[in-house]
Order: C-alpha cells, then structure tokens, then sequence
C-alpha cells in the first residue's frame, strides 16, 4: 500500500471555513478520482505548535506507486491549485509519498 500523505499548517482565523471546505469539496474530488481506496483526517496533537495555527495530516491510501504517480501526474496540480485559490498563504502544505513495508 502506498500512502499519499498531505500536511497542513493553517491559520487558526479561516480553520472554520477551511475544515468545512475540506470536508465538503476538495476531499471528495480527490476521492472522486477513483485512485485511492481510502484517507484519513488527522490533527496534529502535542509537539511545538504555534497558538496562531493547527497542523493537520490527509493520508490518502492507493494500492501502487503507479497509481499515485499517475494520480499526480493528471489530477493533483488542478487540485492544489484550487487549494491555493481559496486560501492563499494562510495555509502551508507539503506533501510526501510513503510506501507500507
């Protein structure tokens, strides 16, 4: 199994509106692509964090590296791309790739 793992630091003044848009739309559409069989919506808890902000992980799960690379080769620019439209700098994402040994 290899797991696409999405983490995001967002600004606590638009966590409301940017939990619900998570949720509602960009999720979905990523599930709707029909390459991960399952994701997880984590918070960060415990550790240093800032008091203006919260860190969340998404870990969506596919069966192949072949499917996550063609999954961010067709659809993953478009979507980060909305991301950013939407929230601009108030949230910082990085992604990376993990494979279940």
């Amino acid at each position: 199994m290899v797991i696409y793992n999405v983490t995001l630091n967002v600004e606590n003044i638009i966590l409301a509106e940017w939990m619900a848009w998570m949720r509602d739309e960009h999720i979905p559409k990523v599930m709707n692509t029909g390459f991960f069989h399952d994701f997880h919506f984590l918070r960060l808890i415990g550790g240093e964090q800032s008091v203006d902000t919260t860190t969340y992980a998404v870990q969506y799960k596919c069966d192949s590296v072949k499917e996550l690379a063609e999954y961010l080769d067709n659809y993953a620019h478009a979507l980060q791309k909305e991301h950013t439209a939407a929230f601009g700098e108030q949230v910082l994402a990085f992604r990376t790739m993990l494979e279940e040994v």
